[in-house]
């Protein structure tokens, strides 16, 4: 049997729980989609970058103060030498409102809210 079509046991699809995820991340970013930095991100992007590569900022106060996020700029810091900033920004942000949107769907399911009535 295709898995694409198999039903859960609310009464929906893989496929529709794939479509909803992707239409509230699109709704994230049509509220919250302004250009990068945003709010802390012009910070702690900086930080994780200087902490992959110290010779970036070389001197800023705030970046070469103590971590006090070390698995985000650990691990954002060594992607931040893949990809520039405002990628890693976008690229962090849809991570977020993927793990918002899965969140909601869950919620939605445990009060028994679907798309699909019977």
């Amino acid at each position: 049997m295709n898995r694409f079509h198999d039903v859960t046991p609310d009464g929906t699809t893989w496929w529709s729980r794939v479509a909803t995820a992707g239409g509230l991340i699109v709704a994230c970013f049509l509220v919250a989609g302004f250009p990068p930095p945003h709010v802390n991100e012009s910070h702690y992007l900086c930080k994780a970058r200087h902490h992959a590569d110290p010779s970036f900022a070389r001197g800023d106060l705030f970046l070469e103060s103590s971590e006090a996020h070390w698995l985000f700029v650990t691990l954002f810091g060594s992607l931040s030498e893949l990809v520039s900033l405002p990628v890693l920004a976008y690229g962090g942000r849809i991570v977020g409102w993927g793990a918002l949107c899965a969140a909601w769907m869950v919620l939605f399911s445990v009060h028994g809210v679907s798309g699909r009535r019977a």
